[in-house]
Order: C-alpha cells, then sequence, then structure tokens
C-alpha cells in the first residue's frame, strides 16, 4: 500500500501544495505514495475531508505561512495530537515567514534544511527549495517502518500482570506558581503503602507532561489508574476516587482494575471515532431538553468546541452552566452546587 500524506495548507498555499505535488510525483506515479490535501478537495467539502485525512494519514505536512495557525487552527492541533500519540510524524515546510505559535512546533524537524535558508522563499532557485523538501520528506517515508516498529516494542513493554499499574504524571509550567509535586509523589507512595496495597501497586512516574502527553502515556503504558499533579484542586484522584473504591465492600481491588481497563479499552478503540466527531454536522437538533454543566478550568474537555454546538443547537430547552471553581468533574468538585443545580435546575424543567 501507498504510504498517505497528508498536506495542511491554507487557501493561499494551493500553488505550494501543488509544487509539492510536482515534485513528489515520481514516487506518487510509481504508487508509492499517495499525496492528499484540501488542494485536493471541492470547497464545500473541505473540512470534514480534512479531519478525516489527517486522521488517516501515514505522515502529515504543515505548509507554514503567515495565516496557517488562524486560518487552520484546528486541523493543526489535530496534527499535532496524532504527532504527540505517535500516530503519525508531522513535518513542517516553512514556505513563508511567520510568527511561529510559541511551542506549537517545538521538536518537530521543519524544512527545508538548509544552512544559509530556512524558509521556501529565500532560495534564489525554488526548484532548489523544493528538491530539498521532497528529499527530506523522502528520508522521513523510508524510516517510517522503522518508527512504528518502536513504537509497537515501547507498547508491548513489559510488565508484571499481577500488579495494578498506576501511572503518575506532572506538570508545573515555569509560568505558574510552584508545586511540591516530589513532595506529592512521596505521598501517594507513602498512602498506598500505608494501607498495604504496595506490593499491589506497579508505579510509573513521568514529569513535565503536556495535555496532549496524557493520549501517548496511556497508549504506552496502559495503567489501570491514573494520577495527574498539576494545577487543578487541591483533591486528588487518588483521596477522591481510588481509596474511597478501595475501602468501599461494593468494590475489590479487582474491580477497580477491571473499570480501568474498560476505560482505557474505549480510548484505545473509540479515539479515532471521538476525534472527527463534529455534533455540529451529526447532532444540529435535539427533541429533548439539553443542559451541560462545566467546569470553568477544565482542561481535559475544553468548553471551547461543545460551546459552538451548544450555541447552534435547536433544542425545546437549553442551559449552559458553569461551574467557577471545578475542573474536569464539577460533580465531585463542586457536589453541593451540582445537586442543588440537578435538583432545580435539571428536574425541574
Amino acid at each position: 500500500m501507498p504510504t498517505t500524506i497528508y498536506v495542511v495548507h491554507t487557501e493561499a498555499e494551493t500553488a505550494a501544495a501543488k509544487q509539492l505535488e510536482l515534485f513528489l510525483h515520481p514516487q506518487i506515479q510509481k504508487g508509492s505514495l499517495r499525496l492528499d490535501g484540501p488542494f485536493k478537495h471541492d470547497t464545500g467539502e473541505r473540512e470534514e475531508l480534512t479531519r478525516v485525512g489527517i486522521n488517516s494519514a501515514d505522515i502529515i505536512v504543515l505548509l507554514v505561512s503567515a495565516r496557517l495557525f488562524v486560518e487552520c487552527g484546528e486541523a493543526v492541533q489535530l496534527a499535532m495530537v496524532r504527532s504527540r500519540m505517535r500516530l503519525a510524524p508531522v513535518i513542517p515546510v516553512l514556505v513563508s515567514h511567520a510568527l511561529l505559535n510559541k511551542g506549537i512546533l517545538d521538536g518537530l524537524v521543519t524544512l527545508p534544511r538548509n544552512r544559509m535558508h530556512s524558509y521556501i522563499v529565500e532560495f534564489r532557485s525554488q526548484d532548489e527549495a523544493w528538491v530539498n523538501v521532497a528529499q527530506g520528506i523522502l528520508a522521513v517515508v523510508d524510516d517510517l517502518p522503522v518508527r512504528r516498529e518502536r513504537f509497537r516494542r515501547e507498547r508491548e513493554q513489559q510488565v508484571d500482570p499481577s500488579k495494578v499499574q498506576m501511572l503518575f504524571l506532572a506538570a508545573n509550567p515555569s509560568d505558574t506558581s510552584r508545586l511540591q509535586l516530589n513532595l506529592e509523589f512521596c505521598r501517594v507512595k507513602g498512602r498506598i503503602e500505608s494501607l498495604g496495597l504496595d506490593s499491589r501497586f506497579q508505579i510509573t512516574d513521568k514529569w513535565n507532561v503536556e495535555p496532549a502527553d496524557l493520549a501517548t502515556a496511556l497508549l504506552f503504558h496502559r495503567p489501570q489508574v491514573v494520577h495527574i499533579s498539576a494545577h487543578g484542586k487541591k483533591e486528588s484522584m487518588i483521596t477522591s476516587m481510588v481509596l474511597p473504591v478501595l475501602r468501599s465492600p461494593e468494590y475489590t481491588l479487582p474491580d477497580l482494575a477491571r473499570y480501568a481497563g474498560g476505560a482505557f479499552y474505549n480510548l484505545r478503540e473509540l479515539w479515532r471515532e471521538v476525534i472527527v466527531c463534529d455534533f455540529l454536522r451529526t447532532a444540529p437538533k435535539l427533541s429533548v431538553p439539553v443542559f451541560i454543566t462545566q467546569g470553568r478550568h477544565d482542561r481535559n474537555t475544553p468548553p471551547e468546541l461543545a460551546k459552538r454546538w451548544f450555541d447552534a443547537l435547536d433544542a425545546p430547552k437549553k442551559e449552559w452552566i458553569w461551574f467557577e471553581e471545578s475542573a474536569h468533574s464539577p460533580i465531585r468538585e463542586e457536589k453541593e452546587k451540582w445537586n442543588e443545580v440537578l435538583r432545580t435546575r435539571v428536574l425541574g424543567a
């Protein structure tokens, strides 16, 4: 099967996408490469086909220009998620001078690779620039089997099947107040030991993680329990969820492992469908009342996309309810207010 390359570009860079296709034409003609992107789509279909194309691509190329992050922001974010999950390498091609979003391309190797010129527009010979870019892309294509094998081995790393796998993720960006991450890690381990459960847990810790690293870590380590230490509510997942389950007579430790295993199964099997889901298209109208309780500080499922769908939704009654002191779980983080909202505004609707 040919290697599929999806090219993300603005309308203004359509000509650049066609240039790239021209310089990759020998491999396309032989059937070893397939090139796709907005320049291949009708205008009315581009948004949906872009999501599908990025999610099915073997390699994603970003034609970087001044307007890329403004006009194609969602496509770039989706591409970076797939890059962080190591599902597809992302190659930024610097076509023209642009103010790059801080951190968004960190860790990626840009093209063209030239000691004198970083952008295609800086080359005296445009053909020389595109040959340089094509060679760089073909090098990634040749390296793709090695990347996939390395990823497969890392995913299949051996763990002790007799123990519950716990993943400790920590983050404290330099522009935020300092957290005692080492102390929290020691407290988590100490709490487990004090309950006599240390022989039944295997803990893996990851530090300086970013939001998109969560999916990668889950795919790599396949944990049953995840503890995230970052800015948010003082109550942790261990104290608010894991320990109450372990202390409850209705649940056992294997039940906890099975629950987490099911959650991970859903992530693994349904992620491709979730990432292309677009309620604006598939659910523009509902015949029942709709209530959304949203934590103001939620970074797990940010509200921006849901709010856009909610504002456009046609429903007999709809209400968006903010929880100012919550992140991802208002039902736990502001449980009194959440119960009150349920009684007075939802059940009373």
